[in-house]
């Protein structure tokens, strides 16, 4: 009995060590996008979606990078002479983005 309950903590402490090894991967950077026209590593990146109002722009682009494609949402709102610009994915928790506006970094997560 005490044999197995030694193998089934050992089982155990190793299907705990991968999980943990799994969830903690670091993300795959993908590209990275100049001004919403330029990509690195072979990627392409076009403007899909776009409006604007009384101080806001919203646009959404596609960025494809082989068999991965990911949407970018861009959220410029203006006030009194200030720009604050907002960039993320649109389809997280698979993919994620650091940067500005200008230049940012697209990532598989």
């Amino acid at each position: 009995m005490k044999q197995h309950l030694k193998s089934v903590l050992s089982i155990g402490m190793l299907v705990g060590a991968v999980v943990s090894v799994s969830a903690s991967a670091t993300p795959v950077k993908l590209t990275e996008v100049t001004n919403n026209n330029t990509a690195t590593n072979s990627c392409s990146v076009v403007a899909v979606y776009g409006t604007n109002g009384p101080g806001y722009q919203y646009y959404t682009y596609k960025v494809t990078c082989g068999t991965e494609v990911v949407y970018i949402n861009q959220n410029t709102t203006f006030n009194g002479g200030s720009n604050y610009c907002t960039v993320s994915a649109n389809n997280p928790p698979t993919y994620s983005v650091s940067g500005t506006c200008s230049l940012y970094s697209v990532y598989k997560n």
